[in-house]
């Protein structure tokens, strides 16, 4: 005899396709367009909160053969930076007449517009990291990722600015470079910094390939070389909401220091309102994300 299909079994018939079509719109759109993996550095979790601590650079090698001894680097403790994993969920209610009716042929394009939704709200997550670069956004020494004042603890070390106001433009990526070559870890000890990667939102996307592109000089009529041509990697990221910021990043170091925490990966779950013959899907994921130390990026916060 044919099972009956009560409210109980239509969600667990529904579950499989809908989970198919979530899962699969969230990996199509993670892999298509996010930066998210691209700049942070990806971990998992198993703990209430992460902590991490930044370092001071090294000091150079000594002269093992002038002194016979081999001399130790005091390691000076820089500022704690803790992580805490935030919940993030949505749900979708499907009531049993209206998928029966199937009047508009809606139902098979929720779960994935979910899924969507979830690797949008994760890209936004990241982006806001760059959105809040200049203001309102405290990192480790309680000042945003991009100042002009950052501070060290180790006593003696002046403050140090990786931030400006310099509109993007071929000279102005020379002056950012070279500030960030010049940049010194928390000791004092520079620490050769490498920009080789432009940030950018839309509106500046084509500004900045002529400058890393072009091999002759751009904006100009002459033949001479451009000395930016093939430096840098170009990131063009559609969730930033100025049209005027950028940034350069040294992106080994950014790696190091740009931090995500998966503490539950992305998950579905079902659920039956049997009185109200409702199939219910939740998603959810919690993670945490931020920065433990600033010194592999320089923003501008420019105007135009």
């Amino acid at each position: 005899m044919p099972v009956p299909i009560t409210s109980q079994n239509f969600t667990s018939l529904m579950a499989p396709g809908i989970r198919e079509a979530f899962f699969t719109s969230y990996d199509e759109t993670v892999k298509r367009e996010s930066m998210v993996p691209r700049l942070f550095r990806m971990q998992g979790s198993t703990r209430q909160n992460e902590y991490t601590l930044s370092i001071s650079a090294l000091a150079d090698f000594e002269d093992f053969t002038a002194t016979g001894q081999i001399a130790y680097d005091d390691i000076s403790e820089g500022y704690k930076k803790t992580f805490t994993h935030n919940e993030w969920t949505k749900g979708i209610r499907i009531r049993r007449a209206a998928k029966d009716d199937e009047m508009y042929g809606i139902f098979d394009d929720l779960p994935k517009q979910r899924g969507i939704a979830a690797a949008r709200t994760r890209e936004k997550h990241g982006a806001s990291i760059f959105i809040g670069a200049f203001a309102g956004t405290a990192g480790p020494d309680s000042l945003p990722l991009c100042s002009t004042a950052h501070t060290s603890p180790v006593s003696g070390v002046a403050n140090q600015s990786n931030s400006g106001t310099d509109t993007l433009s071929k000279t102005t990526v020379s002056s950012t470079r070279l500030a960030m070559k010049k940049f010194y870890g928390l000791n004092g000890e520079r620490i050769g910094v490498k920009g080789d990667m432009i940030i950018v939102p839309m509106d500046k996307e084509e500004d900045s390939w002529q400058i890393i592109s072009s091999k002759g000089e751009p904006e100009t009529d002459n033949n001479n070389a451009n000395f930016h041509y093939g430096k840098y990697k170009l990131v063009v990221w559609d969730e930033l909401t100025s049209p005027y910021d950028w940034w350069m990043v040294d992106s080994v170091l950014m790696k190091l220091n740009l931090l995500w925490f998966d503490r539950s990966k992305l998950e579905l779950n079902e659920d039956t309102a049997f009185n109200t013959y409702e199939a219910r899907y939740s998603a959810y994921m919690r993670y945490s994300y931020g920065w433990r130390d600033y010194i592999w990026v320089h923003g501008q916060n420019a105007t135009s």
